[in-house]
């Protein structure tokens, strides 16, 4: 698998969190994992959410943190 991408701050996961050029290397990656077609013109980023969401055709790919992180996550929003 990829590596997963860090961030240094809450505002750095904000600007990227509907970045489709930033996550589609991991996006690309799940689909190939689970042997689903998509390419990089594919993936469209979902609309609100706290977690990465892109939707490739009729399928969706959302990125999910541990416990501790979707807490500091909603608590800095």
């Amino acid at each position: 698998m990829k590596d997963l991408p860090t961030f240094t701050s809450s505002g750095d996961f904000k600007d990227r969190l509907f970045d489709t050029e930033f996550w589609s290397p991991v996006v690309l990656d799940v689909l190939q994992r689970n042997d689903l077609p998509g390419s990089v013109d594919d993936i469209v980023a979902g609309v609100g959410g706290t977690f990465p969401t892109f939707l490739v055709g009729k399928v969706v790919v959302k990125f999910f943190g541990t416990l501790d992180e979707l807490a500091r996550v909603l608590f800095s929003l």
